[in-house]
């Protein structure tokens, strides 16, 4: 039989929860996790409007007796817990919980936590807190140029504790807070060699992957504004001058993936630096902008 001749199956307009069968224009879209009865919750494409109402009223529920369960000081004080497990669950109860009290003891919990999932719990329950405080805190971490370095085995194989707290920035204020923290680490006076180097690579591969569209990291669906771009071009143009060679070349390769035609006479200089992977660099970044 032709696909247009089939009917449609009853389980297909009926609602995943109750069977009812669902009026037109009556189809709760787009839910994941949804409270059946009080003790239990499934996930379900297609709800009745019933069940939705149903739902809201033990997610409100649930929720209240989270939190009298979970009273904040009782949480935070598990985040010193010998066990990680128990460091980890804490953070993640305070992320579910979002209160302020708890954001002094999340930053002192972040800066000795050793443990991968429990310090990205950790960043998350930040992220969800808000705050200035939480905000410095997170932000400090990129000041460590061991945070940027994405290992290649273990728990946290392929991401960085800088890769862990770029959500949280992003959730407290959009790509914006988080590409102007990297170029304050990049032109900070106080950042090694090493560390302006780690944060140049950042930013060019940041770039790079604008160019596909892609996210601000590999695990970061938020992409790169316009408004970003513009505001990376200033503190680019000043690294070229950098006398770390490295630093120049990671630079060049940014400002070529950025497309930024104002950055080609500042480029062609580098054609006569002193070290050939920089002018290496630069002839690659003049082509994209000039090709």
């Amino acid at each position: 039989m032709a696909w247009w001749k089939r009917k449609a199956r009853v389980s297909d307009v009926c609602c995943q929860v109750c069977q009812g069968t669902l009026p037109t224009g009556s189809v709760i879209a787009a839910i994941k996790t949804v409270h059946v009865t009080e003790q239990r919750t499934r996930a379900v494409g297609r709800l009745c409007a019933a069940c939705w109402q149903r739902h809201q009223s033990l997610e409100a529920e649930a929720e209240a007796r989270f939190r009298r369960e979970h009273p904040v000081e009782e949480v935070c004080a598990r985040l010193v817990d010998p066990a990680v497990d128990v460091r980890a669950l804490a953070a993640e109860q305070l992320a579910r919980l979002g209160d302020r009290r708890a954001v002094t003891d999340l930053c002192g919990a972040l800066g000795r936590e050793a443990s991968p999932r429990a310090f990205e719990n950790i960043a998350a329950a930040l992220g969800a807190c808000g705050g200035p405080e939480a905000q410095e805190a997170l932000i400090a971490v990129l000041d460590d140029s061991n945070a940027w370095s994405r290992p290649d085995h273990g728990d946290d194989y392929g991401r960085s504790r800088v890769d862990m707290v770029a959500g949280s920035l992003v959730t407290m204020g959009g790509s914006t807070l988080f590409v102007r923290a990297v170029l304050d680490t990049l032109t900070s006076g106080a950042a090694s060699p090493d560390l302006r180097t780690r944060v140049a690579q950042e930013l060019s591969d940041i770039a790079y992957r604008s160019t596909g569209s892609l996210g601000l990291t590999p695990w970061l669906a938020e992409k790169l504004t316009h408004a970003d771009r513009a505001s990376m071009f200033e503190p680019l143009r000043s690294a070229l001058h950098d006398t770390h060679a490295p630093v120049r070349r990671h630079t060049a390769m940014a400002l070529g993936h950025l497309g930024d035609a104002r950055a080609v006479e500042d480029l062609t200089v580098l054609l006569d630096d002193e070290n050939d992977h920089v002018r290496h660099a630069a002839a690659q970044a003049l082509a994209k902008l000039t090709g």
